[in-house]
């Protein structure tokens, strides 16, 4: 998902940049769209792991929760708002050097060059709700096992009373033969599987702990 959303988009933006605006523009967008790609990269899943953030674009309590909710808070973050910043900048840029080439052939028109960089931008919202998501799936997985831990020494539980089950998607399964035809190693191959992890507690009574079993 980081490759389509921020590594694959960006590259597309510096594309853009290259090809659809003014030389003297060049330095100065691939600047910004450097620091927004690493800000997204690196920063942002860091900014939204905190519970008590009062920030509306990474703040655990608004992500993927009421929208009415960001109306409460007031505080921003200078790194969120680089990201619109520079896809404005860009557009503006564009604009202005689609304006002054008008007419001339070999270039796209304002208005699809303007909805590639709105799906540019789109992409960058999809990665930071991925973050939100997974931060907050994080964090009731991590109260799951608490829970469980807590009953396990509380009730003594000598087997398990309750499974955590998480699955997930894998690469594909690539098969292995000892000749291969054509239509094999040229098509598409693999198989698309997911695996499953089995957790659950059992009471330890040397030790008085829950033992985490995995299976």
């Amino acid at each position: 998902m980081l490759d389509e959303l921020i590594y694959d988009n960006f590259v597309l933006v510096d594309r853009i940049v290259s090809e659809y605006t003014a030389k003297e523009d060049h330095n100065r967008l691939k600047l910004h769209s450097l620091i927004a790609s690493n800000f997204l990269k690196v920063q942002y899943p860091l900014h939204c792991i905190k519970e008590d953030d009062q920030v509306c674009t990474h703040g655990l309590m608004y992500g993927l929760g009421d929208p009415s909710a960001t109306a409460r808070t007031t505080i921003e973050c200078n790194g969120c708002k680089f990201v619109p910043f520079f896809f404005d900048d860009l557009r503006t840029a564009v604009a202005a050097y689609l304006d002054a080439k008008e007419g001339e052939s070999g270039l796209m028109d304002k208005a699809s060059t303007m909805d590639v960089i709105n799906i540019c931008e789109m992409k960058t919202g999809l990665w930071r709700a991925q973050c939100v998501r997974a931060s907050n799936q994080r964090k009731r997985i991590r109260a799951l096992h608490e829970r469980l831990m807590r009953e396990c020494v509380e009730k003594k539980w000598e087997s398990p009373r309750e499974i955590i089950v998480i699955m997930d998607f894998k690469m594909k399964f690539q098969p292995q033969y000892y000749r291969q035809k054509h239509t094999e190693h040229y098509g598409k191959r693999g198989s698309s599987w997911h695996g499953t992890l089995v957790i659950c507690y059992v009471y330890d009574p040397v030790e008085k702990k829950a033992v985490r079993v995995n299976v």
